[in-house]
């Protein structure tokens, strides 16, 4: 998003620096593993994703809808 002041642009030739550039983003609001498993809203968002998404299928890499 254009609007978004100092957000930095991903080159799709650097797919390196996409995870860290996430990380660097969730850390700002999850401090740790257990914060994100706490989360109900991203809970329920991740088992939306799992169960719509890729219809509960195990095969399709998903977590049973939890993170």
């Amino acid at each position: 998003d254009p609007n978004v002041p100092n957000v930095p642009k991903v080159s799709p030739r650097c797919p390196h620096g996409v995870p860290r550039f996430v990380t660097s983003i969730v850390s700002l609001y999850y401090r740790c593993d257990a914060d994100v498993q706490q989360d109900p809203e991203l809970q329920a968002w991740v088992g939306e994703i799992f169960t719509r998404g890729f219809l509960g299928r195990r095969s399709s890499g998903g977590h049973g809808g939890h993170l």
